[in-house]
């Protein structure tokens, strides 16, 4: 019994040694590297949006477009409507980017194209 015990006792005296290497030799490797304060926030967009100050909409085209990666909510793993959790320090991120000025050449064809859809529209509406 008391060998029992006295394996036991330099087994965990191993155990402990090779822990503190380990962990040694990780910080270490870190040295220098910046952490990140806190931990991850996982909000829905629309908490996230009131939180950050943004429209819920643009947290919205941010998934859309693969900005922010999202993480799924449900748990049926294939919902009909998917809910998300999206990290709030990943939406401030790239709400604080600054955005490309758009094309004028572009914005004025939208804005032709607009007026000639109000055009055809106003020309139904006389024909009725």
């Amino acid at each position: 019994m008391q060998e029992a015990t006295g394996l036991i006792s330099i087994l965990e005296g191993t155990i402990r040694e090779i822990v503190r290497q380990e962990v040694s030799t990780a910080l270490q490797a870190h040295q220098g590297t910046p952490l990140r304060p806190g931990r991850e926030r996982w909000l829905t967009p629309p908490a996230a949006a009131r939180q950050v100050g943004i429209s819920e909409k643009a947290i919205r085209n941010m998934i859309r477009t693969g900005a922010i990666v999202p993480r799924l909510r449900n748990v049926d793993p294939n919902p009909r409507q998917p809910k998300y959790l999206v990290n709030v320090d990943d939406v401030t991120l790239v709400a604080q980017r600054p955005v490309p000025p758009a094309e004028p050449a572009a914005h004025a064809a939208e804005q032709l194209d607009l007026e000639d859809h109000a055009r055809r529209i106003r020309a139904k509406a006389g024909r009725r």
